[in-house]
């Protein structure tokens, strides 16, 4: 589910995933192995695959990411949206 719920883990919210998901690919594009190992790394989240897909399926239908030869990537060819706004949280 996306929106959070007081039974649920905050950090493991996909909203919440997602904007991690797009601070990490400001830096650069990444794989989706990338993505896990990094999320695990520097934001301590155990995340299951399933949330991570989940959560990757979420940006790509908001037209935030583009997926090319399994690399993941911020698409700039958006309007101004949640990805490059200045300051969401």
């Amino acid at each position: 589910m996306i929106l959070p719920t007081k039974y649920e883990n905050i950090k493991e919210n996909p909203l919440i995933v997602g904007y991690n998901i797009i601070s990490l690919l400001k830096e650069n594009p990444l794989s989706l192995l990338d993505i896990h190992l990094q999320l695990k790394k520097f934001k301590n989240l155990e995340l299951d695959y399933n949330t991570l897909v989940d959560t990757l399926t979420f940006l790509y239908l908001s037209d935030a990411i583009e997926i090319d030869n399994n690399i993941i990537r911020i698409n700039n060819d958006t309007p101004k949206t949640i990805y490059n706004s200045e300051r969401i949280i």
